[in-house]
Protein backbone atom coordinates (compact mmCIF):
# COMPACT_ATOMS: atom_id res chain seq x y z
CA UNK A 1 0.00 0.00 0.00
CA UNK A 2 1.05 3.27 -0.71
CA UNK A 3 -0.42 6.85 1.85
CA UNK A 4 -0.22 9.47 0.72
CA UNK A 5 -1.08 13.02 2.07
CA UNK A 6 -3.68 15.76 1.07
CA UNK A 7 -2.41 19.32 3.13
CA UNK A 8 -2.06 22.74 2.44
CA UNK A 9 -3.95 26.11 3.84
CA UNK A 10 -7.38 26.45 4.91
CA UNK A 11 -8.88 27.08 1.81
CA UNK A 12 -6.50 26.13 -0.33
CA UNK A 13 -8.62 22.93 -2.22
CA UNK A 14 -7.35 20.10 -0.04
CA UNK A 15 -11.02 18.84 0.30
CA UNK A 16 -11.97 19.32 -3.22
CA UNK A 17 -8.54 16.96 -4.12
CA UNK A 18 -9.56 14.62 -1.90
CA UNK A 19 -12.75 13.79 -3.49
CA UNK A 20 -11.32 13.78 -6.89
CA UNK A 21 -8.98 10.82 -5.11
CA UNK A 22 -12.19 9.55 -3.50
CA UNK A 23 -13.94 9.41 -7.16
CA UNK A 24 -11.27 7.19 -8.22
CA UNK A 25 -11.88 4.39 -5.08
CA UNK A 26 -9.23 5.74 -2.57
CA UNK A 27 -9.95 6.06 1.02
CA UNK A 28 -9.00 9.28 2.45
CA UNK A 29 -8.87 9.61 6.14
CA UNK A 30 -9.98 13.59 6.89
CA UNK A 31 -7.91 14.46 10.49
CA UNK A 32 -10.02 17.35 11.08
CA UNK A 33 -12.92 15.61 11.16
CA UNK A 34 -12.08 13.03 13.03
CA UNK A 35 -10.33 15.05 15.03
CA UNK A 36 -13.66 16.47 15.88
CA UNK A 37 -15.13 13.10 16.51
CA UNK A 38 -12.54 11.69 18.66
CA UNK A 39 -13.10 15.31 21.29
CA UNK A 40 -16.70 13.59 21.54
CA UNK A 41 -16.23 10.42 21.99
CA UNK A 42 -12.15 9.55 23.10
CA UNK A 43 -12.31 9.12 27.28
CA UNK A 44 -8.57 10.50 27.81
CA UNK A 45 -9.18 13.51 25.34
CA UNK A 46 -12.15 14.36 27.20
CA UNK A 47 -10.86 13.98 30.45
CA UNK A 48 -7.60 16.39 29.56
CA UNK A 49 -9.75 18.87 28.09
CA UNK A 50 -11.62 19.34 31.63
CA UNK A 51 -8.80 18.99 33.55
CA UNK A 52 -7.30 21.53 31.20
CA UNK A 53 -10.36 24.16 30.84
CA UNK A 54 -12.76 22.75 33.25
CA UNK A 55 -15.96 21.22 33.00
CA UNK A 56 -17.61 23.70 31.22
CA UNK A 57 -15.88 22.93 28.18
CA UNK A 58 -18.55 19.75 28.07
CA UNK A 59 -22.52 20.94 28.08
CA UNK A 60 -24.95 18.21 28.42
CA UNK A 61 -22.32 15.43 27.81
CA UNK A 62 -21.22 17.29 24.72
CA UNK A 63 -18.35 19.50 23.41
CA UNK A 64 -19.05 23.05 23.98
CA UNK A 65 -17.47 24.61 20.98
CA UNK A 66 -17.99 28.19 21.37
CA UNK A 67 -16.20 28.10 25.24
CA UNK A 68 -13.48 26.27 23.36
CA UNK A 69 -13.36 28.28 20.42
CA UNK A 70 -13.00 31.24 22.67
CA UNK A 71 -9.82 29.30 24.43
CA UNK A 72 -8.69 28.60 20.95
CA UNK A 73 -8.57 31.88 19.23
CA UNK A 74 -7.14 33.59 22.45
CA UNK A 75 -3.72 32.80 21.53
CA UNK A 76 -1.48 30.37 19.57
CA UNK A 77 -0.49 29.09 23.12
CA UNK A 78 -3.76 27.77 24.16
CA UNK A 79 -4.60 26.11 20.42
CA UNK A 80 -0.88 24.25 20.95
CA UNK A 81 -2.37 22.85 24.58
CA UNK A 82 -5.39 21.47 22.69
CA UNK A 83 -3.24 20.13 20.09
CA UNK A 84 -0.98 18.59 22.76
CA UNK A 85 -4.08 16.66 23.94
CA UNK A 86 -5.73 16.36 20.64
CA UNK A 87 -3.01 15.24 17.77
CA UNK A 88 -1.49 12.52 19.80
CA UNK A 89 -4.99 10.32 19.47
CA UNK A 90 -6.22 11.56 16.24
CA UNK A 91 -2.53 10.29 14.74
CA UNK A 92 -2.78 7.06 16.56
CA UNK A 93 -6.55 6.88 15.44
CA UNK A 94 -5.35 7.38 11.58
CA UNK A 95 -2.77 4.36 12.31
CA UNK A 96 -5.50 1.98 13.02
CA UNK A 97 -7.61 3.30 10.17
CA UNK A 98 -5.09 2.26 8.04
CA UNK A 99 -4.10 -1.03 9.01
CA UNK A 100 -8.02 -1.92 8.34
CA UNK A 101 -7.21 -0.52 4.60
CA UNK A 102 -4.34 -2.44 4.21
CA UNK A 103 -6.13 -4.19 1.34
CA UNK A 104 -6.39 -0.71 -0.96
CA UNK A 105 -3.40 0.11 -3.33
CA UNK A 106 -3.13 3.73 -1.85
CA UNK A 107 -5.17 5.21 0.97
CA UNK A 108 -4.70 8.64 2.14
CA UNK A 109 -5.03 11.51 4.56
CA UNK A 110 -6.50 15.30 4.39
CA UNK A 111 -4.58 17.02 7.01
CA UNK A 112 -4.21 20.94 6.99
CA UNK A 113 -1.34 21.02 9.90
CA UNK A 114 0.45 18.11 8.76
CA UNK A 115 3.69 18.74 9.68
CA UNK A 116 3.31 21.17 12.75
CA UNK A 117 1.01 17.59 14.03
CA UNK A 118 3.75 15.51 13.41
CA UNK A 119 1.77 12.99 11.20
CA UNK A 120 4.24 13.49 8.33
CA UNK A 121 5.87 10.15 9.15
CA UNK A 122 2.85 8.40 9.16
CA UNK A 123 2.55 8.80 5.34
CA UNK A 124 4.94 7.54 2.07
CA UNK A 125 3.85 10.91 -0.39
CA UNK A 126 2.89 14.16 0.74
CA UNK A 127 0.56 16.31 -1.97
CA UNK A 128 0.98 20.21 -0.82
CA UNK A 129 -1.92 21.92 -2.71
CA UNK A 130 -1.69 25.75 -2.64
CA UNK A 131 -3.88 28.89 -3.69
CA UNK A 132 -3.62 32.44 -3.17
CA UNK A 133 -4.38 34.01 0.39
CA UNK A 134 -6.76 36.11 -0.92
CA UNK A 135 -8.63 33.46 -2.54
CA UNK A 136 -8.09 31.01 0.21
CA UNK A 137 -10.06 34.00 2.54
CA UNK A 138 -12.71 34.02 -0.03
CA UNK A 139 -13.43 30.00 0.08
CA UNK A 140 -13.63 29.78 3.70
CA UNK A 141 -15.45 32.42 4.36
CA UNK A 142 -18.03 30.83 1.56
CA UNK A 143 -17.83 27.82 3.49
CA UNK A 144 -17.76 28.89 7.04
CA UNK A 145 -19.93 31.78 6.78
CA UNK A 146 -20.70 32.11 10.57
CA UNK A 147 -16.97 32.51 11.26
CA UNK A 148 -16.35 36.03 11.72
CA UNK A 149 -13.72 37.53 9.48
CA UNK A 150 -11.18 38.21 12.06
CA UNK A 151 -11.22 34.50 13.27
CA UNK A 152 -10.89 33.36 10.04
CA UNK A 153 -8.11 35.84 9.22
CA UNK A 154 -6.62 34.51 12.79
CA UNK A 155 -6.47 30.81 12.01
CA UNK A 156 -4.87 32.00 8.27
CA UNK A 157 -2.00 33.52 10.46
CA UNK A 158 -1.69 30.85 12.45
CA UNK A 159 -1.12 28.39 9.58
CA UNK A 160 2.41 28.31 8.71
CA UNK A 161 3.29 29.61 5.11
CA UNK A 162 4.22 26.49 2.36
CA UNK A 163 7.46 28.21 2.72
CA UNK A 164 8.13 27.49 6.34
CA UNK A 165 7.17 24.11 5.89
CA UNK A 166 10.34 22.12 6.91
CA UNK A 167 10.03 18.79 5.06
CA UNK A 168 9.41 19.55 1.11
CA UNK A 169 6.17 17.46 -0.44
CA UNK A 170 6.41 15.05 -2.87
CA UNK A 171 3.86 16.48 -5.36
CA UNK A 172 2.49 20.16 -5.26
CA UNK A 173 -0.54 21.21 -6.78
CA UNK A 174 -1.67 25.06 -7.19
CA UNK A 175 -4.94 25.26 -6.90
CA UNK A 176 -6.19 28.81 -8.17
CA UNK A 177 -8.82 27.76 -10.58
CA UNK A 178 -12.29 27.51 -10.74
CA UNK A 179 -13.01 23.97 -9.14
CA UNK A 180 -14.43 22.80 -12.53
CA UNK A 181 -11.40 23.39 -14.01
CA UNK A 182 -9.57 21.31 -11.26
CA UNK A 183 -9.98 17.53 -13.25
CA UNK A 184 -7.68 17.61 -16.07
CA UNK A 185 -4.82 19.61 -14.54
CA UNK A 186 -4.94 17.57 -11.12
CA UNK A 187 -5.04 14.46 -13.26
CA UNK A 188 -1.00 13.15 -13.62
CA UNK A 189 -0.78 14.30 -9.83
CA UNK A 190 -3.17 12.10 -8.57
CA UNK A 191 -2.54 9.01 -10.61
CA UNK A 192 -1.18 5.95 -7.92
CA UNK A 193 2.11 5.77 -9.94
CA UNK A 194 2.57 9.49 -9.63
CA UNK A 195 3.02 8.84 -6.15
CA UNK A 196 6.32 6.04 -6.01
Amino acid sequence: MISIAITGGIGSGKSYVSSLLQEKGIPIYNADDEAKKLMHTDKDIREDLVALLGPDVYRNGELNKPFLASYLFANSENAARINEIVHPRVKADFCRWLKKHADKEVAGLECAILFEAGFEDTVDATVMVYAPENLRVERAMKRDGAMGRFRLLYRLWISPPASTVLLPPSRSLRKNRPMEGMNTSTQPAIRPESVS
